[in-house]
């Protein structure tokens, strides 16, 4: 998901920046959730890690203009990757490896990265291990 927030004072123009991004990518729903006022994309839906990073990098390359636009509304544009626990349960440990190429993309854009981890509360865990970001 990528997630863009900013002032208030300027929330409409990240509004005109999203806009923009939806007539790119109609495939993409952005909506602002009201509970922050943030602005929400899906961006994959893809249960594999390799294809979150292609989605990611295809999603900035098509919305290049607006992403960098959202940095002069006072914004700022974050990734958020969802790991759930079934995508950690049968590991003793949990890497993300994210390649040096899709990492040049984001500070290119300035986007940040984020990792939102479900459910670690109650994933039982080797005393010796945890898992790996």
């Amino acid at each position: 998901m990528m997630r863009v927030a900013g002032p208030p004072a300027h929330f409409e123009s990240i509004q005109a920046v999203l806009k923009d991004i939806q007539r790119i990518r109609p495939d993409v729903r952005a909506e602002r959730r009201p509970r922050d006022g943030v602005v929400v994309c899906d961006i994959s839906a893809d249960p594999s890690w390799k294809g979150h990073q292609r989605a990611i990098v295809q999603f900035v390359t098509d919305c290049s203009e607006p992403i960098r636009r959202v940095a002069n509304c006072g914004g700022n544009v974050s990734v958020d990757v969802a790991i759930d626990p079934d995508d950690m349960a049968p590991n003793p440990y949990f890497c993300i490896h994210a390649d040096v190429d899709f990492l040049k993309i984001l500070v290119e854009y300035r986007i940040e990265l984020e990792f939102t981890v479900y459910g670690c509360n109650g994933i039982p865990q080797p005393p010796e291990s945890r898992p790996v970001l």
